[in-house]
């Protein structure tokens, strides 16, 4: 038996990250773990030897000829794991009418997605044999015949990437981490920080995430450039040594119009950093307003920017935040999410 994890490609990301925790446990457990990638990216992620990477692309450079692979490849013995809705969909529509053992993952937020990629959805996830979401909210958004074949895993936590420093309020980091995409909603986040500022100037705005090809990078860079904000607005790129940060971090943002589960939102709770969140899937259910974090509407500046002078102006619930929220690292942790796969897999 082979364990077939089927992606993308392995560049930075949420999906990727899990991925990444996943293969490198489950290689010590059965005999084979492949990821298969359908394009050719760097690896981003530190990947244990025994784990085989396959890049389709050193076969077929065309849709066809990768479907094909993927329709001759994948034997009756395998166990395959796809993540990711078009992941899945090529997955599911390569292999319609073969008997084969697939897992299929929701990793973002089901309705945030083109109506094409619904339809796709809605006609091919019948096919798969089980579908793993991180959250009830996005479980509940499925048809009963769906969720008859759903298991709920949260994300895997790995605490190398959480802080370990008792949370300091003498900190001046306010901490961003994701990539620049509109799903992020960082006008938002700006527009809220470059109003706390004029308040509380001794605080910087730490960004990291981003890539070079990100669509909103260059809309990001033109509002620091209209306010004269280099000084105390900074977009940093990708981070190496993420604990460092949140060990710096007074408090930690998100802003998104939708989620699946954010990874980094996640490490920032159980790092104990104060954690503002919009109203998305997974913050609702990790943060309890005003005990480990504090929720807010979505696309709503003025209610981030109260948050945030709250938590700035309020060291003791700070502190209670920061406390009360690494209590949910026993809930993330890694070795308890990998043994909850591990389950899902020999029921197979």
């Amino acid at each position: 038996m082979r364990i077939l994890f089927v992606t993308d490609t392995l560049a930075s990301g949420g999906a990727e990250r899990v991925i990444s925790v996943l293969s490198n446990n489950l290689c010590q457990q059965y005999d084979e773990v492949e990821i298969i990638c359908l394009r050719r990216h760097v690896v981003f992620y530190e990947i244990n030897p025994k784990v085989k990477i396959v890049h389709l692309e050193d076969y077929y450079t065309d849709w066809v000829g990768k479907l094909k692979w993927l329709r001759n490849n994948i034997k009756e013995d395998d166990i395959v794991i796809a993540f990711m809705i078009k992941v899945y969909c090529v997955l599911l529509f390569s292999l319609l009418g073969l008997r084969r053992k697939i897992i299929t993952s929701e990793r973002n937020d089901p309705k945030a997605v083109p109506l094409k990629w619904k339809i796709m959805r809605f006609l091919l996830l019948p096919t798969t044999t089980k579908h793993v979401v991180q959250t009830k909210e996005i479980k509940n958004y499925f048809p009963r015949s769906i969720q008859k074949k759903i298991s709920i895993i949260n994300n895997p936590i790995n605490l190398k990437q959480c802080g370990n420093k008792e949370w300091d309020p003498s900190r001046t980091s306010i901490l961003a981490m994701a990539r620049l995409d509109k799903q992020k909603n960082y006008p938002m986040m700006l527009a809220a920080f470059l109003k706390f500022h004029k308040d509380y100037p001794q605080f910087i705005l730490n960004i990291w995430g981003n890539r070079p090809h990100d669509e909103q990078l260059s809309e990001i860079e033109n509002i620091i450039k209209n306010n004269n904000a280099s000084g105390f607005i900074k977009v940093n790129g990708r981070c190496n040594n993420v604990a460092e940060e949140y060990d710096k971090a007074y408090m930690y943002l998100l802003t998104s119009n939708y989620e699946g589960f954010s990874n980094s939102m996640m490490e920032a709770v159980c790092s104990g950093v104060p954690t503002i969140s919009t109203k998305v899937s997974g913050a609702t259910e990790l943060i309890k307003n005003m005990k480990n974090g504090i929720l807010v509407d979505i696309n709503d500046s003025d209610q981030l920017y109260n948050a945030m002078v709250l938590i700035a102006r309020d060291v003791e619930l700070a502190k209670i935040m920061s406390i009360n929220g690494k209590e949910a690292r026993i809930q993330f942790d890694e070795e308890l999410i990998c043994k909850k796969w591990t389950e899902l897999i020999d029921n197979l």
